[in-house]
């Protein structure tokens, strides 16, 4: 039968190749998904599988069938909508401690993390050690503008202490006055340049938002975070914290440096001087807990009516887990985060399956353990899984993570030009066709320190040079936070969405080439 079926069953046509997308299916999906009953969907957990099962339901409903990929270690020889992998889901113990030796060896200042100091789940692993500590300034080597925290500094070997940020600067040659550089990044460049420098560790000052929200985002801290089992992490790195003020303070004092004098002269326009901290040591005692965990990615697969061109794959990627809940009970069940996208993904599956006027196939990704370090994209893009799916044949994959907040005409745009010019170009041409946003280019900024473009899963295909674009909303107020729930969507936001998505997928499976890649900023 020809045409759309709305929620009513009656066909109709409401533009050339464009179904009739329904607030109440994205409505539901997302009461279903952001339920207190779901447990925020935590990687690992029963709440996440429940979730996975009703994505595999709702595409079953559809016809789009499963991908034809082992479910994993566990069911090698069943085919399913469900790729699993192991993990171990890890945990900092309570008495987990960092404390300052003297010269004589004697133990001073003992601080805790949670209280002190935190950890945004970025390689933490059981260790204990003693070493010297050095203070680098703000952590940056930046040649171009001819500054170098670390110059005439030896950290290898040691612990560095960091300011946040970047040199305050009102030069147009030297940083970027209001708008921060990458470099001030503490998680994306100082812990990378820690590391190439052979530091031990990386103690960061919290940056200001943190530090004034300290108890509110205690609860996160606290919280687990997944590892694939045989110990490796997609962000693996040096062993990073954040620390409160009074701890960054005590720090430097204990070691003959004076914070107020620091920030003193640079008042005055003196940038911070690197120096070892000549009477202390640093004792680091992290401890954890492991338990293993399974998490899975949702893979369905619309395949493409041209013989010639079938082989091709579009992705249209969700990420559908969210992180939990907290120790005093409260559940975070992550509406916008990733609800939002989740429920958008299944609406244009079933409109493309309802259709199958795809000349090429279209990939339904729904990544498992995002929020653990984009785990799940990374397992279905890495070399060693057990996938029949050569990763070339996929021309170009469309990831969508939070996109119903903020204004209801705006979107981020995030990736779309950075290895493809034609891709910029179809999504610019099918939102203006339709009227829908303005596109917000903010966030694509290389320079931009959000690094939005290396936080969703999208990453994970463009480093494999397959062009991507990411959708996202830019939603603040309350991210990882209980209060994100489906009373704050904007439906008709995400139908919007709905039908650029569709739209853009459209036009990329039907297309007689394949996109060009002819832009070489790879990740």
């Amino acid at each position: 039968m020809s045409g759309w079926f709305g929620c009513s069953g009656v066909s109709r046509i409401s533009a050339p190749h464009e179904p009739v997308f329904d607030e109440s299916r994205l409505r539901a999906h997302m009461a279903f998904l952001a339920s207190d009953e779901l447990q925020g969907r935590e990687a690992g957990t029963a709440s996440e599988r429940i979730a996975a099962q009703y994505l595999a339901s709702q595409l079953s409903q559809w016809g789009v069938r499963p991908f034809a990929i082992p479910a994993g270690p566990f069911r090698p020889d069943t085919m399913t909508y469900f790729q699993e992998f192991e993990g171990l889901k890890i945990s900092v113990l309570a008495g987990s401690t960092i404390s300052c030796i003297d010269s004589s060896g004697k133990t001073g200042a003992r601080f805790e993390y949670g209280r002190d100091f935190v950890n945004f789940h970025q390689y933490v692993i059981d260790t204990s050690f003693q070493a010297e500590a050095v203070f680098v300034g703000y952590g940056i080597t930046a040649s171009e503008y001819g500054y170098d925290d670390y110059a005439g500094v030896d950290v290898r070997d040691r612990i560095v202490l960091a300011l946040d940020g970047e040199p305050p600067s009102e030069e147009e040659n030297f940083f970027s006055g209001e708008i921060p550089t990458f470099y001030s990044s503490a998680l994306y460049y100082k812990r990378q340049r820690a590391k190439e420098l052979g530091a031990r560790a990386l103690i960061v000052l919290a940056y200001e938002k943190l530090l004034t929200g300290w108890d509110t985002y205690l609860s996160f801290f606290k919280a687990s975070h997944v590892a694939f089992a045989d110990g490796s992490n997609p962000q693996g790195g040096l062993p990073f914290f954040y620390a409160r003020e009074e701890f960054f303070k005590e720090l430097l004092w204990q070691g003959g440096l004076s914070y107020d004098v620091i920030l003193e002269r640079m008042k005055e326009g003196a940038r911070p001087t690197a120096a070892p901290l000549t009477r202390l040591s640093l004792a680091w005692s992290i401890h954890t807990k492991r338990n293993g965990a399974r998490s899975m990615n949702v893979v369905g697969v619309i395949e493409g009516r041209d013989p010639n061109l079938k082989d091709e794959y579009v992705g249209l990627s969700a990420h559908f887990d969210h992180v939990g809940t907290n120790e005093k009970g409260e559940i975070f069940n992550g509406a916008d985060d990733n609800a939002s996208g989740t429920a958008v993904v299944l609406e244009v599956a079933r409109a493309l399956a309802l259709s199958r006027g795809n000349r090429r196939s279209v990939l339904i990704l729904f990544h498992g353990a995002e929020e653990k370090g984009l785990m799940g994209s990374d397992y279905f893009t890495a070399e060693s899984t057990i996938n029949p799916l050569d990763l070339d044949r996929i021309v170009s994959v469309i990831n969508i993570d939070m996109v119903g907040r903020e204004s209801p005409d705006s979107l981020f745009v995030i990736g779309a030009g950075r290895l493809s010019s034609e891709l910029q170009a179809i999504t610019e041409s099918v939102n203006r066709t339709l009227g829908l946003f303005t596109f917000d280019y903010t966030y694509d900024d290389e320079s931009d320190p959000n690094r939005y473009y290396y936080r969703s899963d999208h990453y994970n295909y463009a480093r494999k040079g397959i062009p991507i674009v990411f959708f996202f909303d830019g939603m603040k107020t309350d991210y990882h936070k209980p209060t994100d729930d489906v009373e704050w969507i904007r439906f008709e936001k995400t139908k919007k969405v709905a039908r650029l998505v569709y739209g853009i997928t459209r036009e990329i499976a039907n297309r007689d080439r394949r996109l060009q890649v002819d832009r070489g900023e790879q990740p």
